[in-house]
């Protein structure tokens, strides 16, 4: 066993989803192997956040050569733009972790307004899944009906593939720090909707953001009767939107630069 001390130190209390799919693309990209990982499984977020830094530092040797590098400090990379074909119908995706803070309950009450208002949509309800399913998505299989085109976990495939049909991604998040999910569904064509708070306001424009659940209502509404005019604003969103500062290529030399490595 080597006696060199690793430099880097990767804590991640909630290893699962896209802060697992980061730091996999870190590991992979970068080629680290002067590194230790400490993780706990992706499950109860609230009770991680509140609790895991206490676990960790039982875990972190008091002597070590680890450098002191604060992730607020980078941005988080992301997939590539992929086309994909037009459909008649919207198709409305919900890509996020089935628990509190991703606000399912403002998504139901949205969708069942849509729903009670009769207009053409379908919907996709997917994202990390856990053994309690929240209150709000009991019973939403039998309210939307065919509308509710997937509910649940996708295998990687799968959910790539339902990206690329999606047309409208939506966050209704009370808690964001990177928005990992609506940046990919953003790269496979869906064009993003999401509140104006957290961090979105510094990655989308103004017209991609609703201040009140009565004017995301009314947004989604207005695109669902009208297709046709949707789809050239999206078109326009994708002329101006740029994702260079989000890739990979962009990024992977600024992490190694605060790595030092």
């Amino acid at each position: 066993m080597s006696s060199v001390k690793p430099q880097i130190l990767i804590i991640e209390p909630f290893y699962g989803g896209s802060h697992k799919q980061l730091i996999d693309t870190l590991i992979d990209s970068l080629n680290l192997t002067d590194y230790e990982l400490f993780s706990l499984p992706a499950t109860k977020w609230h009770w991680r956040a509140r609790t895991s830094a206490l676990y960790f530092s039982q875990l972190i040797p008091p002597e070590h050569n680890y450098k002191v590098l604060n992730d607020k400090d980078l941005p988080i990379p992301s997939s590539c733009l992929t086309s994909k074909s037009e459909q008649e119908c919207l198709h409305l995706i919900w890509p996020h972790r089935w628990e509190h803070d991703k606000n399912p309950t403002l998504l139901v009450e949205v969708l069942l307004e849509l729903n009670k208002r009769q207009v053409n949509f379908k919907v996709t309800i997917c994202g990390e899944k856990f053994p309690k399913v929240p209150e709000a998505f009991e019973g939403i299989q039998e309210k939307l009906g065919a509308k509710l085109v997937n509910y649940g976990r996708l295998s990687r495939e799968k959910y790539i593939e339902t990206l690329l049909t999606g047309d409208i991604v939506i966050s209704t998040a009370d808690h964001e720090f990177y928005g990992v999910s609506m940046l990919e569904a953003t790269y496979c064509g869906c064009y993003p909707i999401a509140p104006n708070k957290l961090v979105y306001p510094e990655i989308y424009p103004k017209v991609n953001l609703y201040n009140t659940p009565n004017s995301l209502i009314k947004m989604l509404y207005n695109w669902c009767r009208y297709p046709g005019p949707f789809r050239r604003n999206r078109d326009k969103f994708f002329q101006s939107f740029s994702f260079d500062q989000y890739s990979a290529k962009h990024l992977v030399p600024r992490y190694l630069d605060k790595m030092g490595t």
